[in-house]
């Protein structure tokens, strides 16, 4: 499964949930049982490096917000950056260093 369609899954979802997007415990469930990933592939899922990370969903995102990253791919998968969903519904690829800041923003932290 590739973060567009879980990006645009998810941005669908709350368009039509009157901007809410899906509990972060049952977030993948309801795109499924409501049928807006309709093409799950379990083999997508697959944890390449086996730190137990593929996806990393952020609840509580405002929809349609550019800066709010929705959801994420394992930032170790890849040495130069990270494919993040915005809330915006669009995809980027970042450097690991603008992962880590939107994040922190984000966040409020400086751990991500």
């Amino acid at each position: 499964m590739e973060i567009e369609q879980v990006t645009q899954s998810l941005y669908l979802y709350a368009t039509d949930h009157s901007g809410q997007f899906p509990t972060e415990r049952a977030w993948i469930t309801a795109l499924i049982q409501d049928g807006y990933l309709t093409q799950y592939d379990p083999d997508a899922w697959i944890d390449h490096d086996q730190d137990g990370v593929v996806f990393t969903y952020n609840e509580g995102c405002a929809h349609g917000d550019s800066t709010e990253i929705l959801i994420y791919l394992d930032p170790d998968r890849w040495q130069q950056g990270v494919w993040v969903g915005f809330a915006d519904g669009r995809v980027e690829f970042l450097t690991h260093e603008s992962f880590n800041h939107c994040l922190e923003a984000q966040l409020g932290t400086n751990d991500p």
